[in-house]
């Protein structure tokens, strides 16, 4: 058996072990509302304009342009006061307290969350797979998992 079929062989039967003991999980986080500012009647506007702009689509009649370009534009206007206002209400809500200032744009500046992988290594996989394995399979399956994990930690660090 060649290197490349012992490779292969050992992905499938590792896929397959992993697919079977540790199926994939998906977790989602919520990320925060970023323009707390944007209320239902920036929705309603925002659904006209979109209408007005599939109208225009369909027709590509210049009156029906210029409609969906006036209410964008009014999209655009109250996006702008409701923005303004809302921060202007919340600076004046602190009234001079820092801390309360900053907890609030923190809200909308700080860190989100989203779907994207976290820093895990490979090694921090197998040492996580490893512990798993020791506490809950009989000792001949727990050799066979030592035996790959050294076989990763020897992948993972290129010796």
């Amino acid at each position: 058996m060649s290197v490349d079929e012992m490779a292969q062989l050992y992905r499938s039967v590792m896929t397959d072990l992993l697919d079977k003991h540790c199926s994939v999980v998906t977790i989602r986080r919520k990320t925060k509302h970023t323009t707390p500012w944007f209320d239902s009647e920036c929705r309603a506007q925002r659904r006209r304009v979109r209408a007005a702009e599939r109208r225009f689509l369909r027709t590509w009649g210049e009156v029906d342009r210029q409609k969906w370009l006036a209410k964008l534009k009014l999209l655009h206007a109250l996006y702008e006061l409701k923005n303004s206002t809302y921060w202007r209400d919340e600076i004046a809500a602190s009234k001079g307290n820092m801390r309360m200032l900053w907890r609030s744009l923190s809200a909308v500046l700080g860190e989100t969350f989203s779907d994207v992988f976290d820093d895990h290594s490979a090694a921090d996989f197998t040492a996580f797979f490893t512990n798993k394995c020791k506490k809950n399979l009989p000792p001949r399956v727990r050799e066979c998992v030592r035996v790959c994990s050294v076989f990763l930690r020897w992948l993972c660090d290129g010796k």
